[in-house]
């Protein structure tokens, strides 16, 4: 929860009331794991999303929508280096970052 106190310019206070937040939801069901990989990493999604994983100078490296699952990712090819995982559903999308040292 949280309760806004508004100040205007000419000095009167108006107080709202409080407002609950709700945590986004897509943050809290995924995992990525095994990071630093070395030829394999695992997203775990609990939402059905889409998955867009970049090299850090923008290259595509792989595209896909999963359905509440666990999806492997095959990154042996990859050159060592931090790549950035974009992960949509709906309206929302949380970034990470995975780093392939071999």
């Amino acid at each position: 929860f949280y309760k806004q106190n508004q100040m205007d310019i000419n000095g009167e206070n108006k107080m709202y009331n409080p407002v609950s937040v709700k945590p986004a939801f897509i943050n809290s069901g995924v995992k990525i794991y095994l990071n630093p990989a070395t030829n394999t990493f695992y997203i775990n999604t609990k939402i059905n999303s889409k998955i867009i994983i970049t090299s850090i100078d923008g290259k595509v490296m792989k595209t896909l929508n999963t359905l509440n699952n666990t999806t492997q990712i095959e990154a042996s090819n990859w050159a060592n280096g931090v790549y950035i995982i974009q992960i949509q559903s709906g309206s929302e999308m949380l970034t990470k970052k995975i780093i392939v040292a071999k």
